[in-house]
Formats: structure tokens, C-alpha cells, sequence
């Protein structure tokens, strides 16, 4: 086997099992679900805030930092395990040789994989927000409105030394390492740019208007997603229930 391209190849074979886009004759087109929300955000874009005001809005559930914790209990791991990988690109070189040990950890492949496994779970239950962590790239397309936010890089530093406590300098530092990073694992992971206009519904300059009238454009915008889809039954069962014969924590 050629050991520098092995990478390459895993890398593509991963990433066609974690976002489900075989294209085998064989499977059958799934019943669109329920709408959902998937939120993108820039750092310092308010993408928690606008999440949390829009599921407060519609009664759904939302899912931002507890999307880490899902993924750890269906790996069977802390939730202190899995946030050192959370929207972190991947070493493939690195993980691939890793692989082939026994040393422990949370690899960054495993992750992404139970991430979208996740994602794809709660996404068919349907009325959900969902915010970072690729969602709006491994959700399906017909029953969920991608939501891109962005502001200008002095309005997001202030809210970075706001939220975070930070200096100026520090603030910028923060957004710039996460910006790259959150990218790359877009990239890395769904195979897209993460900055790319086309791939989303909605893009919206936080800077320009308030919180609950950035949720306005929201939830206008699902009510009209909502209007084009089929009348499909709800999943029966919980979410919940999916969880329910997960590993349990390890101590």
C-alpha cells in the first residue's frame, strides 16, 4: 500500500459514509422529515444568541454546546473528551497511524462520524435548531433552512471582548483562530466551503439589525421552507429513545 496516499483515500471513503451522499442505485429516497433550522455563524456573530431567540420563538429544541454532549454519550465518552475535537479539523496522516495502535483517545474521524450520525438523527425527528458543527451541510437540503450569519470584523471583536472577557488584541486573535479552524473542519469533514453564499437560504449581517429582528427573518423564512414541503406523519418515538442504548460513561 502507498502510505502518503492511504490518507487520501480513507479521507474520501469517511467522508462518504459520514454524510450519507452515496449515490448506489440500491437505496431508496428517504420521506422528507419535519423542517429544521441550521444555523452557520462567523466568530463573533451572535450565533448562540440568534439560536437561542429563535427556538425560544417556534418551541423547538435547540442544539448548540448540548450537540457535544449527544456525541460523547453515543460514543460512550465525557463530554470533556470530545470538546478537545469539536469543529476541530483533522490530521488524517496523523489519526491514520494512530489508528493502527492502541493508544487511547478521541479521534477527530471518529467524531465527525458520530457527529453526523447525530446530526442526522435529530434532523429526521425534524423541528429543531441547530447551530455550528457543519449541520447545515449534512442536514438534508429539502426540510432545513440554512442560516449563514456574518458581521463586520470590528463588530464582532467587541463582541468577543464583551462575551469573552478579553482584550482587543486577544478578541481578534480568538476570531481569527476559530474562524480557520471551523473552516477547515467544514472543509475537511463535508467536503465545502464554509463561507460559500450558495450553500446557504439565508445570509444575514447580524450588525445591521437587532437579535428579534434577525429571528423575524428566520422564522419567516421556515414558515415559507414549511409551506413547500408534503405533509409527512411525524417519527414515531423520542428523540430520546435513539440515546437509549448507548454506551455508558466512562469514569
Amino acid at each position: 500500500m502507498d502510505i502518503t496516499t492511504s490518507p487520501h483515500l480513507i479521507q474520501a471513503a469517511l467522508r462518504a459514509v459520514t454524510l450519507g451522499q452515496s449515490n448506489h442505485p440500491a437505496i431508496p429516497p428517504l420521506a422528507i422529515p419535519p423542517c429544521s433550522i441550521a444555523i452557520s455563524r462567523e466568530a463573533g456573530a451572535l450565533g448562540s444568541s440568534v439560536g437561542q431567540e429563535v427556538a425560544a420563538r417556534l418551541g423547538w429544541h435547540l442544539y448548540d454546546q448540548e450537540l457535544v454532549k449527544r456525541v460523547g454519550a453515543l460514543m460512550g465518552l465525557r463530554e470533556a473528551q470530545v470538546v478537545s475535537v469539536d469543529e476541530r479539523p483533522t490530521n488524517w496522516v496523523r489519526e491514520f497511524f494512530e489508528g493502527l495502535t492502541s493508544r487511547p483517545g478521541v479521534s477527530s474521524l471518529a467524531y465527525g462520524h458520530s457527529l453526523a450520525k447525530v446530526l442526522r438523527r435529530l434532523g429526521s425527528v425534524g423541528k429543531t435548531v441547530f447551530v455550528g458543527r457543519g449541520a447545515p451541510h449534512v442536514l438534508p437540503m429539502a426540510s432545513t433552512l440554512r442560516v449563514r450569519l456574518v458581521a463586520p470584523r470590528a463588530f464582532r471583536i467587541i463582541t468577543l471582548q464583551r462575551t469573552l472577557g478579553l482584550t482587543a488584541s486577544a478578541a481578534e486573535r480568538w476570531m481569527d483562530e476559530t474562524d480557520q479552524v471551523r473552516a477547515r473542519f467544514v472543509r475537511e469533514n463535508c467536503g465545502c466551503d464554509l463561507a460559500d453564499p450558495s450553500r446557504y437560504d439565508l445570509v444575514i449581517n447580524v450588525a445591521r439589525f437587532p437579535i428579534q429582528e434577525v429571528a423575524d427573518m428566520i422564522l419567516k423564512g421556515v414558515k415559507a421552507l414549511e409551506q413547500q414541503l408534503p405533509e409527512t406523519p411525524r417519527p414515531a418515538g423520542r428523540v430520546s429513545a435513539y440515546f437509549d442504548d448507548r454506551p455508558s460513561e466512562q469514569t
